[in-house]
């Protein structure tokens, strides 16, 4: 009898000690140390295109076709006259086009970020600022930049 009161005594004690170092422990201590905040405002960048568009120059072509097509009207005489106005308003038209062409094309950068908060969103700006896919940025003011 006594070696087993002497027995459970030991397991007892062992046992004690067990759950007095348990209870001490920080369940939460070691939970979030490889977690970044979530920001509201930060993501992944997931992909940067360069895209190039042509801005509509609809309006300098028809103003530089009445522009041509009035100079044309004042050359000539009878069926001349008509010929020289659609000449000018076609030659009008072309200037125009070309001239509006070069300044008129934009090129923009399209970069997806996929947000902290999971939702993916997609941001058009002039520069990529020198990002790169899987680069952490922030987002002020509808503009992606380098996160820091």
């Amino acid at each position: 009898m006594k070696i087993s009161s002497l027995a459970l005594a030991g397991i007892i004690a062992v046992s004690g000690i067990g759950f007095s170092a348990g209870a001490n422990a920080d369940p939460y201590r070691d939970r979030n140390d490889n977690r970044h905040e979530v920001c509201d405002n930060c993501g992944t960048v997931r992909s940067i295109s360069r895209v190039n568009r042509r801005s509509n120059n609809t309006g300098a072509i028809v103003l530089g076709a009445v522009i041509g097509g009035a100079l044309g009207n004042q050359v000539g005489g009878g069926s001349g006259k008509k010929a020289a106005t659609v000449a000018g308003a076609v030659a009008g038209g072309a200037i125009a086009n070309n001239a509006t062409r070069d300044d008129k094309r934009k090129t923009f950068y399209r970069i997806e970020v996929r947000m902290d908060n999971g939702r993916v969103r997609s941001f058009d700006q002039s520069s990529s600022y020198g990002l790169r896919v899987g680069s952490r940025v922030e987002i002020h003011r509808g503009s992606v930049y380098r996160e820091g």
